[in-house]
């Protein structure tokens, strides 16, 4: 019934998230009823698609399950919305990164004052998205209160063959593990055969500055990168994600990101150790400004990880909440 599957979850994807679950159980139900009711039997492809073809297609099916003036942005309208929502918000990012980056490369930095320069930043991010969301949310709850929807295809146009695959989110990329493997030995074995020359060379030929830092957090750099390593060997042996290796990539990557403030607290500490060296203002200020981008942009990246897999556990609860065992 893997076509089945495939209508249930396209019809589900245009409905609000707090209905899905219900819509798609329910639609479902309908649909094995229908078949059963008939065929007698077994029923084949073609039944699967014929009684298909008479529901009609995915966009239509799901209008019908609530009036469209009950939604702030209903179905007919919903895909549209998630593509230019998208489209702004990578706008968005990308300006206010290329702005913040250019008033930071012409600004007098201070050390004292990096740490709120970040937050601002940070701020500034946030405010951006959110006002992007608001409006691009009131131009299409406008569009949905004028009627403004766009032309559904016939259902004679409408092919059940077209139906894309539903998501396994439960599978774990063979590629992405071995290469997570890879990677993650390779760095563990130049890391501690180069522990001491990993640091701040202010001129070609000197010895680097602030070596310390990496050495003073080694233990904790091999002790995150064999935990890597102990991750992605595990999925590539079985080759799906469970809720306890789901649990263990955010605890990684949230030690990852300790970590990571580590290295910067103290890079920011001996940034008068660059200036003493002759390293010229305010190419110190900017080595510690990026290394709070870097720390700010893991923060999000693990923040949005985090979301995304918890959004897509809550649309596929059948799934994504259990724990599979061998």
């Amino acid at each position: 019934m893997n076509t089945i599957d495939r209508y249930v979850n396209e019809v589900g994807r245009r409905l609000p998230r707090k209905r899905r679950a219900d819509v798609k159980m329910e639609l479902r139900s309908l649909l094995q009823d229908a078949l059963d009711d008939r065929v007698e039997g077994q029923p084949t492809e073609d039944d699967v698609v014929a009684l298909l073809e008479e529901f009609g297609s995915p966009e239509k099916v799901a209008a019908s399950y609530q009036p469209s003036g009950q939604y702030l942005v209903g179905p007919e309208l919903f895909p549209i919305f998630k593509i230019a929502l998208g489209a702004v918000l990578l706008a968005v990012v990308i300006g206010i990164t290329v702005a913040l980056a250019m008033g930071a490369i012409f600004s007098n930095l201070e050390s004292g004052d990096l740490g709120g320069r970040v937050l601002s930043y940070i701020g500034a991010y946030f405010q951006a998205l959110a006002s992007a969301t608001g409006s691009i949310v009131i131009i299409f709850a406008i569009l949905q209160r004028l009627g403004v929807h766009p032309d559904i295809e016939d259902d004679e146009e409408w092919n059940p063959g077209d139906l894309p695959d539903v998501k396994d989110i439960d599978v774990a990329g063979r590629g992405e593990a071995i290469a997570g493997l890879a990677f993650s030995a390779v760095f563990l074995v130049l890391l501690n055969l180069f522990s001491d020359r990993i640091g701040i060379m202010v001129s070609w030929g000197d010895e680097p500055l602030l070596t310390h830092i990496v050495e003073d957090n080694l233990l904790y750099l091999n002790l995150a990168l064999v935990l890597g390593i102990i991750l992605h060997a595990v999925l590539l042996w079985q080759g799906r994600w469970h809720l306890y290796t789901r649990v263990a990539k955010l605890g990684i990557d949230v030690f990852w990101l300790y970590i990571i403030y580590q290295i910067v607290t103290a890079l920011d500490a001996g940034k008068q150790t660059l200036i003493d060296a002759g390293l010229v203002e305010p190419l110190p200020s900017m080595f510690v400004l990026f290394g709070y981008f870097v720390l700010a942009g893991v923060a999000i990246g693990i923040l949005v990880n985090f979301v995304k897999v918890v959004v897509d556990m809550a649309k596929n609860p059948e799934k994504g909440l259990q724990i599979k065992l061998r």
